[in-house]
């Protein structure tokens, strides 16, 4: 066995030491790092995920509420159409004006999308009720005043007005648009 010297029991020491710092760094502490760091990354990923989620909650919560607000003001605008209901007040209004009905089209309309000041956004329906009528003046007259003033959410887009041959009856056309809000089709945008 060789004999070793003090200064190189010392080298020897220190290399040994060095060689532990080396092996507990390089197998135990190197990786660990890499795995706080990979779960770090995660974590960050997972924060974004859930602010991006309550997000979304916060926003179907408002678009929710404001699905109720719609629903319960309905006098606005209201949810649904009865083009039945409709028609029937609309021929009710006709014939109490004394006009006499020539014929009723219904087209359903168009979309529209309107933001009130707000993130909210409705999607409102339109259908157009084209109707042409005879009448005097004053009974079409009656007629355009009864629709202005029904509790049915609907505006008379165009009047047109001509004169019946050789009488005082005048033939009118009417385009009517009524309006809804779809709530199925608004929870989707």
């Amino acid at each position: 066995m060789i004999a070793l010297t003090e200064h190189e029991k010392k080298v020897l020491s220190i290399l040994t030491m060095a060689a532990v710092i080396f092996v507990y760094y390089k197998f135990l502490e190197q990786p660990c790092i890499s795995n706080l760091k990979a779960l770090s990354v995660k974590i960050e990923e997972g924060s974004l995920k859930l602010k991006g989620l309550e997000n979304y909650e916060e926003d179907m919560e408002a678009i929710d509420k404001r699905i109720l607000l719609l629903k319960e003001d309905s006098d606005i605008v209201p949810d649904s159409l009865n083009l039945g209901s409709v028609l029937s007040s609309l021929k009710s209004m006709i014939n109490q004006s004394g006009c006499v009905i020539g014929n009723i089209v219904i087209k359903n309309g168009y979309d529209e999308t309107f933001e009130n000041g707000t993130s909210d956004i409705a999607l409102i329906k339109t259908a157009t009720i084209t109707c042409s009528l005879y009448g005097d003046y004053m009974d079409i007259g009656r007629m355009v005043k009864s629709i202005e003033n029904s509790g049915i959410k609907m505006a008379i887009e165009s009047i047109e007005l001509n004169m019946r041959n050789e009488t005082k009856d005048y033939f009118a056309v009417l385009e009517i648009n009524c309006y809804y809000i779809d709530c199925e089709d608004k929870i989707t945008k």
